[in-house]
């Protein structure tokens, strides 16, 4: 039988749009005691929100979650999409340790509009960063790691896989120096969107670019993706050119290479930009809310 104790703060001024000012808290604590042969385990949660008021509309929000959970079937808790780390997949990130912390800088672009179907919700626009990660007990987890390291790139994939797991094998680089801060296993993002509001619904749309705070690093990581990249370009300029040697058109290889990009995410520099996306979200809650909401979520999935 689970105990808890919570401590919970609500000081938040909302307007029309959400939280304009003040602060929400919630801190808990779980335990569920090993009695009578039951299994135990104990839970921390943090949830801390901060609205800081710029001018007469605009804002600076801030958000810090962290969750810990130990025992003989420990707890977990899933985040990642929406407002929680934008330009990754929704709920990506799953463990029994969890912390990520959020950035946004709100403003008014437009308060509001006068249409043919009357007055409408205003247009706002938002800068954001966040950074996170979560992992389960026993499982190696590095947040950050400074100084210089010697990484290996992964170059390519070769035609043959595994016998075990039916993977292709990757075809290793030669080590490459990495210095300087920069993000291991942890994850952050960074970008801007637009906020309105349609029929009552919030509607947000977002650009986001990934990023693991150091250049060099990420050259490496994705090497293999500018290797596969350029190889599809040349392969591309290779059909190209043989279409306009046997065809009467006068298109070049170059063009056709040019033209010869893939579809999805586009990665300018180390970073991976995500077209825009429009989707129709639940209205900004308390903490407290949202921690019943995770609750109904992680009993229903363990």
């Amino acid at each position: 039988m689970p105990l808890t104790a919570s401590f919970i703060e609500e000081t938040t001024i909302f307007r029309e749009f959400g939280p304009l000012s003040g602060r929400t808290m919630r801190l808990s604590y779980e335990t569920s005691p090993g009695v009578g042969g039951l299994l135990s385990r104990q839970t921390l949660d943090a949830d801390v929100r901060k609205y800081t008021r710029l001018g007469t509309t605009g804002l600076l929000a801030l958000r810090l979650r962290g969750f810990r959970s130990w025992g003989d079937v420990p707890d977990f808790i899933y985040f990642g999409g929406n407002s929680e780390l934008r330009g990754y997949e929704y709920l990506q990130f799953l463990g029994s340790r969890t912390a990520f912390a959020n950035a946004e800088l709100r403003f008014p672009l437009i308060e509001a509009m006068l249409t043919p179907l009357g007055v409408l919700g205003g247009i706002r626009g938002v800068f954001f960063a966040g950074m996170g990660g979560a992992y389960f007990d026993g499982q190696p987890f590095t947040w950050w790691r400074r100084g210089t390291t010697a990484e290996i790139p992964v170059i390519g994939l070769s035609g043959g896989t595994d016998r075990v797991t039916g993977l292709q094998q990757p075809i290793l680089g030669p080590k490459l120096p990495v210095s300087g801060f920069r993000l291991v296993d942890s994850r952050a993002s960074y970008g801007l969107g637009l906020e309105t509001f349609l029929l009552g619904f919030p509607v947000h749309f977002d650009w986001s670019w990934k990023t693991l705070l150091n250049k060099d690093y990420e050259d490496v990581l994705f090497s293999s993706l500018r290797h596969g990249r350029r190889a599809t370009s040349t392969a591309a300029g290779t059909s190209g050119s043989r279409s306009s040697r046997s065809g009467s058109g006068t298109t070049s290889s170059s063009q056709f290479s040019a033209g010869g990009t893939s579809k999805g995410p586009t990665r300018v520099g180390p970073f991976h930009f995500l077209p825009a996306a429009c989707c129709l979200l639940p209205a900004r809650t308390s903490a407290a809310s949202a921690h019943s909401r995770s609750c109904r979520v992680r009993r229903g999935s363990g």
